[in-house]
Formats: structure tokens, sequence, C-alpha cells
């Protein structure tokens, strides 16, 4: 080989050595890109929002398991009895730590709040205002209140005040449970007094209707409650097994009738989907069970393996846009998430 033969050699490998260099750039920024794109999907799938996409569209469509809330360090959940969504984010009653938790809809913790320094709070029910306040029915040392806090957990008031009293010089408010918020009020089920109170969100009471008893309108420790656009109340009657529904003036209208193989043992938790079906939870029997709103039975969930298995479930709580069903499981330490 000459001198210049080799020359001509050693341009022709330079031109490729600069070929190889452009082409390393694309790939490495390609490879950067994805990278993004990687990490994007990733931070999404545990800050984004959250839709069912195989929610039900008929009342007899049975919801599906789709993952938990729940895990260990800050994001762990000691016994949570109730659930509450609002906007992006899952609000949970940590009744074991005495804790207010909030996590994304996807699982991912966004804060984790201890209710008071001392006295081993205890909290029970929780509901959202639309104005963002969250109230929470809790024991404290053997004394029940609804706590008002902010969404991180910010002590705001008690409500009703703990002086307040009815004219017998009773609390107006015994051992509250159940909560929920509709239309500027808010509904409570009083389990020591075995009623239904609704007070203003400032605490002034507005209404209250039941008694102890096993009749039509009467209560035995009554806990789970939710109301429907047109005012009607539909209550979980505990211990005495059933759920009574009521007119916007507390007036009996009917009880659910349930399936005659599997009766009410102690119903507590209760929400109305998208689709106007009724879930309720059935402590006792570890499941869920759907009726319409009139009360006739549909079908059941809960049950089965591939974590949708429930043990001792509590609250409920459904996001009715995004189709996904929260349900307070509480020996199992977590949120089971569900699509309509």
């Amino acid at each position: 080989m000459d001198i210049k033969e080799a020359v001509q050699r050693l341009i022709k490998l330079d031109k490729s050595i600069k070929i190889s260099k452009r082409q390393f750039a694309f790939v490495a920024l390609g490879i950067i890109l994805l990278g993004f794109a990687g990490l994007a999907i990733y931070t999404y799938s545990l800050l984004g929002d959250e839709y069912a996409t195989n929610r039900s569209t008929t009342m007899m469509g049975r919801p599906k398991y789709l993952h938990s809330i729940g895990g260990t360090g800050d994001a762990k959940l000691t016994k949570p009895l109730s659930v509450a969504v609002s906007g992006k984010y899952v609000y949970v009653a940590d009744s074991g730590d005495g804790k207010l938790s909030v996590f994304t809809k996807q699982g991912a913790l966004v804060t984790s709040a201890k209710l008071l320094k001392d006295g081993n709070p205890y909290p029970i029910g929780i509901t959202i205002d639309d104005q963002g306040k969250i109230y929470i029915s809790m024991e404290v040392r053997g004394l029940y209140h609804i706590m008002v806090v902010d969404a991180s957990g910010k002590f705001q008031y008690l409500f009703p005040e703990p002086d307040i009293t009815n004219g017998a010089n009773q609390p107006i408010l015994n051992h509250p449970t159940g909560l929920y918020y509709r239309d500027g009020k808010i509904y409570v089920t009083d389990a020591g007094d075995h009623d239904v109170k609704v007070f203003s969100t400032d605490g002034k009471l507005l209404e209250r209707f039941g008694r102890p008893g096993t009749k039509a309108g009467e209560f035995l420790y009554p806990h789970g409650i939710v109301v429907d656009k047109d005012g009607n109340i539909y209550v979980a009657d505990s211990n005495n097994s059933r759920v009574q529904v009521f007119d916007k003036k507390g007036k009996f209208k009917y009880f659910f009738t349930p399936e005659p193989k599997e009766p009410f043992i102690i119903p507590r938790g209760i929400a109305i989907d998208s689709l106007g079906r009724v879930h309720v939870v059935d402590l006792a029997r570890q499941k869920v069970f759907v009726f319409t709103k009139q009360g006739k039975y549909l079908l059941s969930y809960g049950t089965g393996g591939h974590g949708q298995a429930l043990f001792y479930p509590n609250g409920i709580a459904i996001d009715k846009n995004a189709g996904l069903i929260y349900i307070a499981d509480c020996q199992n330490n977590r949120i089971a998430v569900f699509s309509e």
C-alpha cells in the first residue's frame, strides 16, 4: 500500500467516525427523551388523577378490584374506619393511629397528620364540604366531638362546642359516628342517642329525627349515612341489621329488602354511585351489597382472591366522576379501590 492509498483510507475512516458520533448523539438524545417520558409516566401513576376505564354501565355490573391504598412508613394505615374523596385526593380517618392521611387516587401519600398531639384521638367518620373543610367524628378520652380541620389536618374548630347542651343539660352530640355533607348541611348519625342530627357547617343544630328502638323510624347504633340529590336520607341502622330511608324532613319512607339468603348483620358504610345504586358495607358479612335506591337487592362484591377480599370493612366513599369506589378495609389496614 502506497502513501496515497493509505491517506485515502484514513480519510474514509475519519468520515465514518464522524457519522458514528452523530448517530451516537441521536441515540443518546432518544434515550434521554425516553427516560423523561418514563419518569413522567411513573410520576403520573403516583400523583396524577385516576379514572376507572372498566366502570359498570348497567345496574347489574359488578365492581372490579383495582388496587389498595396504604403502605409502609408514613403511608401505613392502621385500622381505618372511614374514607372520603374530594377532587384528586382521598382522605382517610386512620383510626388506629389517630391521624388524618391524605393520598392521591393512585395511592401516593400527600400528607399524614396526627389530629391531636396527645389524648389518643380515635377518628371514626369523615366528610368534606365544598369549601374543602374536613369534618371528623372522634373519641378522645371517653368524650366525643366533631373536629373540623383543613386539608393539611390543621385544627380549625370543634363542632359543636363542648359546652353546648340540650334542654336536659345533655350534650347535643352523644356519640357521633357517620357523617355526610350535602348542600351546606352536615348529616350525623349519633350512636349514643340513636338518632340522626342535621347541623349547619358552623355547628348549629338544624333538625333531628329518630329515637332508640326497633320500629320504623327508630334506631339502634346507626352508622353510615348518605343523602341523594332529591334529599332522601339513607341510614345504615347497624344493630337493627337494616337500612332505613327517610325523606328530606326525616319522615320514614321504607326499608331496604336484602337478599333472603344473606340478610344484613351489621351494615356500616353506605354510598351512592353514578348509576344511582346504593352500596352498603356489611362489617360482619365482610362484603358490600348493592341495591337500587328503592331498596331492591342487585348484587354483592368484596370476596375472592387477588386482593379483593375484604376483612371487616367499615366505611365507603364513591367518586362518581371517576367511577371509583373506596372502602375502608379495617382489618386489612388499607383502602381497597374498586371500579364502579
